[in-house]
């Protein structure tokens, strides 16, 4: 038989441990979870605490522990290779085909994520509002009336099972508004490193409104009732959404032939391509990031070399300048000399003559010849300190 072989960098392997449990993961390489708990300690990869799964499940705050730098001790690529076959539970279901997903009648072993919707869903509403609603990022993340309260729950908390089976992770992200502070809600399924976003809503509809009797009464001595216009009802017709965008994807709907526990395996099927998808734009977006950065690195080096030319030729001039000055200076002191030729020199002219030598040598560009020609290319660190000054005006 032949042998398989997986090599893993000590990145890949981090994100590994970090985005599924342990447990599942050393399924999916033929090993144990206390085997690959110890490659990731001889790797020096951290690993999730105890409870970590849990508390991710129920929207609490997580950290993950940062990945430490590589130490001379330590190595940096896992080979693992095994004369046998991974069994057949170790390995995932093929993407495009889920067994029917059964919906069971019980909730006492539900799902955490399940269970914490299940109280979410149960605080006051508005006596004209026949549904309750957790709010979510961009709609209702759950919105069913108090009758359909159970059904939703079991739809819900077989998918999230199903979805496990299947080596994918279910939590509640929470967060908050930045303007209003109000608490979100939102159910990701996460389909290796991509989280997908779910929610189950009640279809409402609405009635014209009868009058009650006091209402009718008010209207009839006031000439107004203050009464609402419609009354809205649930219809107990239950649709399941896959977001792909903003209250926008796939729709899992009640229908005359098909309800919507029939249609769980396709949603889960929808959530696997909506999670390839993302994981697909994901790379063109860093791809297109990278290419952009590299443009951006170009222009940049090119407008570096463009303003170090430009320091060139300034100082170029600046030197033609200097050397003209200089040799008008250098006439000047050769004509004072002329006219001192049948004059005797005192120690005053002597100490002066000297004096302006030194001076016009000294601003003469050409008396030192390496500071004269300059770089074509400018150095590295002055490259980074003329990105810092064009950034900062």
């Amino acid at each position: 038989m032949p042998s398989t072989r997986v090599h893993l960098s000590r990145r890949e392997l981090y994100e590994l441990v970090w985005t599924q449990p342990i447990q599942r993961l050393a399924k999916e390489y033929g090993l144990s979870d206390v085997g690959l708990a110890k490659i990731c300690h001889r790797l020096e990869v951290p690993t999730p605490p105890r409870g970590y799964w849990q508390k991710l499940a129920k929207g609490l705050p997580v950290e993950r522990e940062p990945l430490p730098a590589l130490t001379p001790d330590s190595v940096d690529l896992w080979r693992v290779e095994t004369d046998e076959a991974p069994t057949e539970k170790a390995l995932p279901a093929p993407l495009d085909v889920i067994p029917a997903i059964v919906v069971g009648n019980d909730l006492r072993s539900a799902h955490a994520v399940t269970s914490e919707l299940g109280k979410l869903i149960t605080g006051p509403r508005r006596p004209d509002d026949p549904v309750h609603a957790v709010r979510g990022r961009s709609q209702a993340t759950i919105r069913v009336s108090p009758e359909m309260k159970r059904r939703a729950l079991l739809a819900l908390d077989a998918l999230f099972h199903a979805a496990e089976a299947r080596g994918h992770v279910v939590l509640l992200h929470r967060s908050r508004l930045r303007d209003y502070g109000a608490e979100q809600v939102d159910i990701h399924v996460v389909v290796r490193d991509q989280a997908v976003e779910v929610s189950l809503i009640e279809r409402t509809s609405q009635t014209k409104h009868e009058l009650t009797k006091e209402e009718a009464d008010r209207k009839e001595r006031y000439g107004f009732s203050l009464a609402r216009n419609f009354d809205r009802y649930a219809t107990g017709e239950l649709t399941l959404l896959v977001r792909s965008g903003y209250n926008t994807g796939r729709r899992f709907t009640d229908g005359a032939k098909r309800r919507l526990e029939d249609q769980l395996s396709d949603a889960l099927t929808a959530i696997e391509e909506q999670g390839r998808r993302q994981r697909a734009e994901h790379e063109a977006a860093k791809v297109a990031e990278e290419r952009a950065a590299i443009r951006r690195e170009q222009a940049e080096a090119e407008q570096r070399q463009r303003d170090h030319m430009s320091a060139v030729e300034r100082d170029l001039r600046k030197m033609t300048k200097r050397w003209k000055r200089a040799n008008d200076t250098r006439a000047f002191i050769a004509a004072y000399e002329a006219t001192l030729r049948n004059v005797p020199r005192t120690e005053r002219i002597n100490a002066w003559l000297e004096w302006a030598h030194a001076f016009v040598d000294e601003r003469d560009p050409l008396t030192s010849h390496r500071a004269i020609a300059k770089r074509m290319t400018p150095k590295a660190d002055e490259a980074d300190t003329e990105a810092d000054a064009r950034r900062s005006r």
